[in-house]
């Protein structure tokens, strides 16, 4: 599905994938999230390979998928509060 891909994204930058149905933005997400499994390569977050920092890579996440994840019984606030801890 994708070949020869890199690219960096610097602390503060904010990313979105743009595409139309089916040509693999959920599944590259998914991928860089560590959510999907891939075929080669490498992601590295901060200088290391994530199979080898998961811990760090997953504290610096917030990946919201085709759903948002909010959670409509709670506050702004509160669902803030829940993805954090």
């Amino acid at each position: 599905l994708f070949e020869n891909l890199q690219f960096e994204i610097k602390p503060g930058e904010l990313v979105q994938i743009e595409g139309r149905n089916g040509t693999g933005k959920t599944t590259l997400l998914r991928i860089v999230t560590g959510l999907g499994d891939r075929e080669e390569g490498v992601i590295k977050w901060k200088g290391e390979e994530v199979e080898k920092s998961r811990d760090v890579f997953h504290q610096d996440l917030l990946f919201l998928g085709h759903q948002t994840g909010v959670k409509r019984e709670l506050t702004a606030l509160e669902n803030l509060r829940f993805y954090q801890s």
